[in-house]
């Protein structure tokens, strides 16, 4: 904790990565990440108050053998339900998921159980980067496409947000992309129901000029997923942006 009262070092037997960190509504920590030893494979730790693991859950099992699931996405709504987004790739059971690499959103209980899966992709590559819970309570994610799920593919990875309800129901989605790679690497919610996204892209986005090798923008839509503004940091050579906090 940042109070320096106490740190913890995990491991699970294999290589691991933490890409999500949380508190939950009773002062517990949450961790979200992945190990991998023959598969990836994604985790959830929740940490007492005190430190003290209280439970870990690796949520994917019964995959078929060759496929990979990878978390980065996490977050909680004020009940207590998980939310975490990522991808899954690898041979595909029929009927299951569109494409080799889909874009997976997972809703889990306060204790880490599953509660359902929504697969997300075309017959393309696609993969979620962050998830974010409104103030009404709906679910938004983004990511990214090289296929076709809303609008016809404009080059390379095309941005993609979608918005779903607690049940797992699609809402909307929207599809946004230039010439080159538009790729997010985090989100946040806003007040009103929007988001904002930030990411890297090689091309013209959403209206800006690409002033380098690659620009780092920040996006911002409405609730329905429309395109309000959008901003690029960018200089001759390579600008990414990686994480982004909505202030009060």
């Amino acid at each position: 904790r940042s109070s320096g009262q106490w740190w913890r070092s995990l491991g699970l037997g294999a290589r691991e990565w933490v890409t999500g960190l949380a508190e939950d509504p009773a002062g517990g920590v949450l961790l979200l990440g992945f190990s991998i030893a023959v598969a990836a494979r994604p985790f959830l730790v929740r940490l007492l108050p005190s430190g003290t693991v209280d439970w870990i859950r690796p949520y994917a099992d019964g995959l078929i053998p060759g496929t990979d699931q990878q978390a980065f996405g996490l977050a909680l709504d004020p009940g207590g339900a998980i939310y975490t987004a990522g991808f899954e790739k690898g041979p595909t059971p029929p009927g299951l998921r569109p494409g080799l690499s889909d874009g997976v959103l997972t809703r889990l209980n306060a204790d880490g159980t599953v509660l359902w899966r929504r697969w997300i992709g075309s017959p393309g590559l696609e993969q979620l980067a962050g998830v974010g819970i409104t103030p009404a309570g709906t679910v938004l994610v983004a990511g990214w496409t090289d296929g076709t799920v809303t609008a016809a593919n404009a080059g390379g990875m095309d941005l993609l947000i979608q918005a779903f309800d607690a049940g797992g129901g699609l809402l909307w989605s929207r599809q946004l992309g230039g010439s080159g790679q538009d790729r997010p690497s985090a989100m946040a919610t806003t007040a009103d129901g929007g988001l904002v996204v930030v990411g890297h892209s090689t091309g013209p986005l959403a209206g800006l000029a690409n002033s380098g090798l690659e620009d780092a923008f920040v996006l911002r839509f409405d609730a329905a997923g429309s395109l309000l503004w959008a901003r690029s940091i960018a200089s001759a050579g390579t600008d990414h942006g990686y994480g982004v906090l909505v202030t009060p």
